[in-house]
Protein backbone atom coordinates (compact mmCIF):
# COMPACT_ATOMS: atom_id res chain seq x y z
CA UNK A 1 0.00 0.00 0.00
CA UNK A 2 1.57 3.32 -0.97
CA UNK A 3 1.22 6.15 1.63
CA UNK A 4 -1.35 8.31 -0.71
CA UNK A 5 -3.71 5.29 -0.52
CA UNK A 6 -3.12 4.52 2.84
CA UNK A 7 -3.33 8.37 3.89
CA UNK A 8 -6.55 8.41 1.80
CA UNK A 9 -8.44 5.43 3.68
CA UNK A 10 -7.39 6.50 6.62
CA UNK A 11 -9.18 9.58 6.38
CA UNK A 12 -12.51 7.98 4.41
CA UNK A 13 -12.68 5.76 8.12
CA UNK A 14 -12.07 8.57 10.54
CA UNK A 15 -15.46 9.89 9.28
CA UNK A 16 -17.57 11.36 12.16
CA UNK A 17 -14.27 13.28 13.66
CA UNK A 18 -14.56 16.97 13.91
CA UNK A 19 -12.65 17.52 10.01
CA UNK A 20 -10.04 19.16 12.44
CA UNK A 21 -8.85 15.86 14.35
CA UNK A 22 -9.23 14.11 10.93
CA UNK A 23 -6.59 16.84 8.99
CA UNK A 24 -4.60 17.07 12.37
CA UNK A 25 -4.23 12.86 12.43
CA UNK A 26 -3.57 12.63 8.06
CA UNK A 27 -1.29 15.80 8.83
CA UNK A 28 0.63 13.48 11.31
CA UNK A 29 0.61 9.95 9.46
CA UNK A 30 1.73 12.16 6.32
CA UNK A 31 4.91 13.65 7.83
CA UNK A 32 5.36 10.35 9.80
CA UNK A 33 5.88 8.43 6.23
CA UNK A 34 7.53 11.41 4.86
CA UNK A 35 9.96 11.18 7.12
CA UNK A 36 10.58 7.18 7.15
CA UNK A 37 11.18 8.04 3.33
CA UNK A 38 10.11 6.04 0.19
CA UNK A 39 12.63 3.37 0.72
CA UNK A 40 10.88 2.34 3.66
CA UNK A 41 7.05 3.63 3.18
CA UNK A 42 6.02 0.46 2.75
CA UNK A 43 7.75 -1.22 6.23
CA UNK A 44 6.49 1.94 7.85
CA UNK A 45 2.78 1.43 6.97
CA UNK A 46 3.18 -2.07 7.42
CA UNK A 47 4.97 -1.09 11.57
CA UNK A 48 1.64 0.99 11.60
CA UNK A 49 -1.37 -1.47 10.73
CA UNK A 50 -4.17 -1.30 8.34
CA UNK A 51 -6.00 2.39 7.82
CA UNK A 52 -9.01 0.90 9.70
CA UNK A 53 -6.60 -0.49 12.92
CA UNK A 54 -5.13 3.04 13.16
CA UNK A 55 -8.36 4.48 12.61
CA UNK A 56 -9.53 2.24 15.01
CA UNK A 57 -7.11 3.44 17.92
CA UNK A 58 -7.61 7.19 17.06
CA UNK A 59 -11.05 7.23 17.62
CA UNK A 60 -10.90 4.97 20.81
CA UNK A 61 -8.25 7.50 22.02
CA UNK A 62 -10.25 10.95 21.10
CA UNK A 63 -13.48 9.13 22.83
CA UNK A 64 -11.91 8.06 25.87
CA UNK A 65 -9.89 12.25 26.15
CA UNK A 66 -13.62 13.30 24.97
CA UNK A 67 -15.28 11.78 28.01
CA UNK A 68 -13.09 12.25 30.92
CA UNK A 69 -12.41 16.08 30.66
CA UNK A 70 -14.35 18.13 33.10
CA UNK A 71 -17.14 19.59 30.65
CA UNK A 72 -19.07 15.65 30.25
CA UNK A 73 -22.50 16.21 29.37
CA UNK A 74 -25.52 13.74 28.44
CA UNK A 75 -25.33 15.52 24.71
CA UNK A 76 -21.38 15.01 24.46
CA UNK A 77 -21.58 10.69 25.63
CA UNK A 78 -24.43 10.10 22.97
CA UNK A 79 -21.83 11.67 20.27
CA UNK A 80 -18.92 9.42 21.72
CA UNK A 81 -21.01 6.59 21.69
CA UNK A 82 -21.78 6.93 17.71
CA UNK A 83 -18.03 7.23 17.25
CA UNK A 84 -17.14 4.37 19.36
CA UNK A 85 -20.28 3.06 16.53
CA UNK A 86 -18.53 3.74 13.95
CA UNK A 87 -14.83 2.93 15.29
CA UNK A 88 -16.03 -0.43 15.65
CA UNK A 89 -17.68 -0.66 12.18
CA UNK A 90 -14.14 1.00 10.98
CA UNK A 91 -12.16 -1.94 12.64
CA UNK A 92 -11.17 -4.72 10.52
CA UNK A 93 -13.61 -6.72 12.32
CA UNK A 94 -15.92 -9.65 11.05
CA UNK A 95 -19.26 -8.04 10.37
CA UNK A 96 -21.45 -10.35 12.82
CA UNK A 97 -18.78 -9.47 15.50
CA UNK A 98 -19.22 -5.82 14.78
CA UNK A 99 -22.90 -5.80 14.97
CA UNK A 100 -22.58 -7.89 18.32
CA UNK A 101 -20.56 -5.31 19.88
CA UNK A 102 -22.55 -2.45 18.85
CA UNK A 103 -25.94 -4.57 20.11
CA UNK A 104 -24.22 -5.39 23.43
CA UNK A 105 -23.26 -1.40 23.68
CA UNK A 106 -26.59 -0.14 23.26
CA UNK A 107 -28.09 -2.71 24.97
CA UNK A 108 -26.46 -1.53 27.98
CA UNK A 109 -27.38 1.93 27.57
CA UNK A 110 -30.63 0.90 26.60
CA UNK A 111 -31.20 -1.31 30.09
CA UNK A 112 -29.29 1.49 32.24
CA UNK A 113 -31.09 4.29 30.95
CA UNK A 114 -34.14 2.56 31.33
CA UNK A 115 -33.73 2.00 34.72
CA UNK A 116 -33.14 5.67 35.32
CA UNK A 117 -36.22 6.84 33.34
CA UNK A 118 -38.42 4.30 35.61
CA UNK A 119 -37.33 6.02 38.87
CA UNK A 120 -36.80 10.11 36.56
CA UNK A 121 -40.96 9.14 36.22
CA UNK A 122 -41.27 8.13 40.15
CA UNK A 123 -39.18 11.23 41.30
CA UNK A 124 -41.72 13.54 38.77
CA UNK A 125 -44.68 12.38 40.46
CA UNK A 126 -43.41 12.97 43.69
CA UNK A 127 -42.61 16.16 42.70
CA UNK A 128 -46.03 16.74 40.96
CA UNK A 129 -47.82 14.88 44.29
CA UNK A 130 -45.95 17.20 46.70
CA UNK A 131 -46.72 20.44 44.41
CA UNK A 132 -50.56 19.42 44.53
CA UNK A 133 -50.56 18.80 48.00
CA UNK A 134 -48.74 22.52 49.23
CA UNK A 135 -51.89 24.19 46.89
CA UNK A 136 -53.96 21.92 48.72
CA UNK A 137 -52.71 22.19 52.31
CA UNK A 138 -52.38 26.03 51.78
CA UNK A 139 -56.47 26.44 50.44
CA UNK A 140 -57.04 24.05 53.85
CA UNK A 141 -55.74 26.62 56.20
CA UNK A 142 -59.06 28.74 55.85
CA UNK A 143 -60.50 25.93 57.36
CA UNK A 144 -58.70 23.75 59.47
CA UNK A 145 -55.21 25.65 60.71
CA UNK A 146 -53.11 21.98 62.18
CA UNK A 147 -54.78 19.92 58.48
CA UNK A 148 -53.61 22.87 56.43
CA UNK A 149 -49.95 22.66 58.28
CA UNK A 150 -49.38 18.65 57.84
CA UNK A 151 -50.54 18.69 54.16
CA UNK A 152 -48.27 21.84 53.67
CA UNK A 153 -45.37 19.92 55.46
CA UNK A 154 -45.66 16.22 53.96
CA UNK A 155 -46.00 18.93 49.97
CA UNK A 156 -42.99 19.85 51.23
CA UNK A 157 -41.26 16.42 51.84
CA UNK A 158 -42.69 15.40 48.89
CA UNK A 159 -41.03 18.01 46.81
CA UNK A 160 -38.16 18.03 48.28
CA UNK A 161 -37.59 14.36 48.02
CA UNK A 162 -38.90 14.48 44.25
CA UNK A 163 -36.66 17.05 43.35
CA UNK A 164 -33.43 15.57 44.78
CA UNK A 165 -34.40 12.52 42.84
CA UNK A 166 -34.62 14.25 39.37
CA UNK A 167 -31.19 15.65 39.77
CA UNK A 168 -30.01 12.42 40.91
CA UNK A 169 -31.40 10.78 37.77
CA UNK A 170 -29.46 13.56 35.49
CA UNK A 171 -26.74 13.11 36.91
CA UNK A 172 -26.56 9.63 36.94
CA UNK A 173 -27.89 9.90 32.94
CA UNK A 174 -24.77 11.64 31.84
CA UNK A 175 -22.55 9.45 33.89
CA UNK A 176 -23.91 6.40 32.78
CA UNK A 177 -23.69 7.53 29.06
CA UNK A 178 -20.56 8.50 29.24
CA UNK A 179 -19.48 5.53 31.20
CA UNK A 180 -20.66 3.61 28.29
CA UNK A 181 -18.69 5.54 25.98
CA UNK A 182 -15.81 5.44 27.93
CA UNK A 183 -15.91 1.66 27.91
CA UNK A 184 -16.49 1.54 24.50
CA UNK A 185 -13.17 3.71 23.43
CA UNK A 186 -11.08 1.24 25.57
CA UNK A 187 -12.78 -1.45 23.64
CA UNK A 188 -11.31 0.18 20.21
CA UNK A 189 -8.33 1.00 22.29
CA UNK A 190 -7.28 -2.61 23.58
CA UNK A 191 -8.25 -3.91 19.83
CA UNK A 192 -6.45 -1.72 18.39
CA UNK A 193 -3.68 -2.49 20.79
CA UNK A 194 -4.21 -5.94 20.32
CA UNK A 195 -3.90 -5.80 16.46
CA UNK A 196 -0.84 -3.64 16.82
CA UNK A 197 1.00 -6.78 18.94
CA UNK A 198 -0.02 -9.23 16.50
CA UNK A 199 1.20 -6.85 13.47
CA UNK A 200 4.66 -6.31 15.02
CA UNK A 201 4.64 -10.16 15.46
CA UNK A 202 4.35 -10.97 12.13
CA UNK A 203 6.97 -8.69 11.61
CA UNK A 204 9.59 -10.24 13.84
CA UNK A 205 8.34 -13.43 12.66
CA UNK A 206 9.00 -12.75 8.86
Amino acid sequence: MMKTTFLTELQRKLKGLPESEVMAAVAYYDEYLSEAGPENEAAAIAELGSPAEVAAGIMGDYVYADTTGDKKTTRKGFDAIWLVVLGIFASPIALPLAIFLVGLIFGILLAAVSVVFSLFLTAAIMLVAGIAYLGTGFFTLFFNIPTGFVTIGSGLVLSAVGATMMIVMIWLTKHIVNGVARGGAKLLQRWRSRDATRTASESEVS
